[in-house]
């Protein structure tokens, strides 16, 4: 069989810039060190939450993940106007650089390919990514609605 691929799919990223790069995602550099703070809390959460349950929940791949959000919060601001698409993909590939092969971690990166949840994960992640946008088009939309002062 053949060394190296012939596949027209794009190579596993090894890294996080990797995931941001490959989904098309704009990023401030990431620093070393809270990336290693990151992936250490992904795992650590996703140790716990696999040694406490016997099945995995949407909310528990969420715990898993927040980190990663408050990480994008800092270097990638637009990261919530990427295609659906392209986000879902950094969702997965960011789990499988993170996660590795820490304990608990096969079920997130299981749980990640399932269509209905990832689905779920990025609607919500990216809430949790945008709330101060969600509160401006709230002002907008009041604002709408209220009747302009006369003169």
């Amino acid at each position: 069989f053949p060394l190296f691929s012939t596949s027209a799919m794009a190579p596993r990223p090894e890294t996080l810039t990797c995931c941001l790069s490959q989904a098309g995602i704009a990023s401030a550099p990431l620093k070393a060190n809270e990336v290693e703070r990151v992936k250490s809390e992904l795992r650590q959460r996703a140790k716990a939450s696999s040694r406490a349950a016997d099945s995995v929940s949407v909310d528990e791949v969420l715990h898993v993940l927040r980190p990663l959000v408050e990480l994008l919060k800092q270097t990638a601001p637009d990261f919530t106007s990427a295609q659906v698409s392209s986000r879902q993909s950094f969702w997965r590939n960011a789990a499988e650089v993170t996660l590795g092969r820490a304990e608990g971690a096969a079920i997130f990166k299981r749980l990640l390919k399932d269509p209905g949840v990832i689905a779920a994960v990025d609607e919500r992640l990216c809430l949790e990514l945008a709330p101060a946008a969600g509160e401006g088009a709230k002002r907008r939309k009041v604002a709408e609605a209220t009747p302009a002062p006369e003169a």
